[in-house]
């Protein structure tokens, strides 16, 4: 089983909205850091479109 992790740049008032989105799609890991979030999903199940589309929506770097 092979895993995705995004590591995610963002403010504390937008992690709660972010693993809340996240979790749809399915991330089912996350990591709170001191400069944002990690957040993991099987690879099989990563949809990168559909995640582009709410972290562009939250205006939020990631990789």
């Amino acid at each position: 089983m092979s895993f995705i992790t995004l590591t995610i740049t963002c403010d504390e008032e937008k992690r709660e909205f972010l693993i809340a989105e996240l979790s749809l799609f399915p991330f089912d890991a996350f990591e709170e850091t001191e400069t944002g979030l990690l957040a993991s999903c099987e690879k099989d199940d990563y949809e990168p479109e559909e995640v582009k589309e709410v972290l562009d929506r939250y205006k939020v770097e990631y990789q």
